[in-house]
């Protein structure tokens, strides 16, 4: 048996320790590659203030690495294409894919949900410009300190962690509700409210807008209804064995304000079937059935509306009534009726209103064929980011909506999220204004345009049949 001494135990040791830091370095240097953005990119860590789908523009707010803290007196802008990444834990999108309704993460679902939040973009000059080649979404930088409370289960931060841009962009300001002087509200009890300084707001989710082109104050200025004529149960799933695309859709309609003349519910409620995952049971939840009238024409548009308190947002109505010798009362209600309560409101009536336009982004115009068949003649048509993406054999295909004549949807892809509206994919005949024609799969986007009527019509790419696309 061969005895080491004191020296050759410190020598092996020393050794081993030495091939251990080596292996680490090692594995540092290959994860580093493997992260690593292209060379010659240089990093700005930054807070997002605005992206800019009509001038492809990311604003930021710039971090100073050196002195720990935000440039407040520089706001700049960077330019995106449609190679650009956007990366958030094992998620990695380009930036088409993101504008076009695939969230990143939990917290930057959309353009809108991002703003505020802090990245790392690996910029680079390209054609004159500094072009964003990955932006990696990142929790907090070097030098930051909150206020934490610290438990058991160790510290958390109290408090939000979004970063204020300082108003650096009109995405950044938040936007005025409309102030309606003159609204006549009709509750179920059967009083009438006349209301000054009243406003309208619903808090059910619908696609952000941002992307779509339309401003913050525009935004504020629609009403925003669901349209139905189908069970929303048929509308919401499909079945996962045969992938059948129901014949049966839902879009939304934007309506400006002062092209309302009422809203009126018409009195029946109903109960309808949602399914987080395919493997729950359901739960039900109630909808209203509301019907909108339009100033100076015929028009004539059933929509829908959630009831409140089951967790789906609610349409409510505020405003400032006065009762002469008794004061003034502050109303708030909900149009249709709140947790089965009484005395919500049946009916709006509106006053004339100064237009509330929403500014013309687009020349292009579209017939669009839904599921069930219907058509949307519609004008001013926009996608987030004015892109449509495709995938052939696994390569990503990007192709400008103005270079589109026609899409025709087929089938769904299978994919692990059971709803219908937001597949990881639709096969589709795609006809360019060139001639030449592909069969690709299409990450649906919401496709909004306006009607003859003078609203909007927001249609999810999943509810689409077919679009024929042309120049005004």
């Amino acid at each position: 048996m061969r005895i080491r001494g004191k020296g050759a135990n410190r020598r092996m040791n020393t050794a081993a320790t030495t091939k251990l830091l080596c292996s680490i370095a090692l594995l540092s240097t290959a994860y580093a590659q493997q992260k690593a953005p292209p060379t010659k990119a240089t990093e700005v860590p930054a807070a997002v203030c605005e992206i800019d789908t009509t001038n492809k523009i990311i604003r930021v707010l710039a971090w100073d690495v050196q002195a720990k803290a935000w440039k407040r007196d520089s706001i700049r802008d960077f330019a995106w294409n449609e190679q650009t990444q956007l990366v958030s834990g094992g998620t990695t999108l380009t930036m088409p894919q993101f504008l076009g309704g695939r969230p990143l993460s939990d917290n930057n679902k959309n353009a809108l949900a991002m703003q505020g939040n802090r990245a790392v973009l690996y910029v680079k000059a390209a054609d004159g410009k500094e072009l964003v080649q990955r932006m990696e979404m990142a929790a907090l930088f070097s030098g930051e300190s909150f206020a934490a409370m610290v438990g058991s289960n160790g510290a958390q931060i109290v408090g939000g962690t979004k970063v204020s841009c300082g108003g650096s962009s009109e995405a950044q300001t938040p936007a005025k509700a409309v102030v309606i002087n003159g609204l006549t509200v009709t509750t179920t009890d059967g009083l009438t409210h006349p209301l000054s300084n009243a406003s309208v707001s619903s808090d059910e989710e619908f696609p952000d807008l941002t992307p779509m082109g339309f401003s913050r104050s525009e935004i504020s200025s629609l009403v925003i209804l669901t349209v139905a004529e189908e069970p929303r149960t048929e509308l919401m799933w499909i079945d996962r064995g045969t992938l059948e695309r129901k014949k049966a859709t839902y879009y939304w309609a934007l309506f400006p304000l002062s092209i309302l003349d009422r809203i009126a519910v018409l009195g029946t409620s109903r109960r309808v079937a949602t399914q987080a995952d395919a493997r729950l049971d359901y739960e039900f939840h109630e909808r209203f059935n509301v019907r909108v009238s339009v100033r100076g024409t015929n028009a004539v548009i059933q929509a829908s509306v959630p009831a409140c308190g089951f967790g789906y947002g609610c349409f409510q109505v505020t405003g400032t009534e006065d009762l002469g010798g008794f004061g003034k009362a502050t109303f708030r209600n909900a149009l249709g009726k709140e947790n089965g309560g009484a005395f919500a409101v049946k009916e709006m009536v509106f006053p004339t209103l100064p237009p509330t336009p929403v500014a013309q982004k687009s020349t292009l115009s579209a017939v669009v064929i839904d599921l069930r068949g219907e058509k949307h003649e519609l004008s001013d048509v926009r996608v987030a980011g004015n892109i449509l993406t495709f995938e052939r054999s696994g390569s990503v295909l990007t192709v400008k909506l103005p270079d589109v004549r026609r899409l025709e949807l087929h089938s769904e892809v299978p994919s692990d999220n059971p709803h219908p509206l937001a597949p990881s994919g639709i096969t589709a005949t795609v006809l360019l204004n060139s001639g030449a024609r592909q069969d690709l799969v299409w990450r649906p986007a919401t496709v909004v345009g306006k009607s003859s009527g003078g609203w909007y019509e927001l249609i999810p790419g999943a509810a689409i049949g077919t679009i024929d696309l042309a120049h005004q």
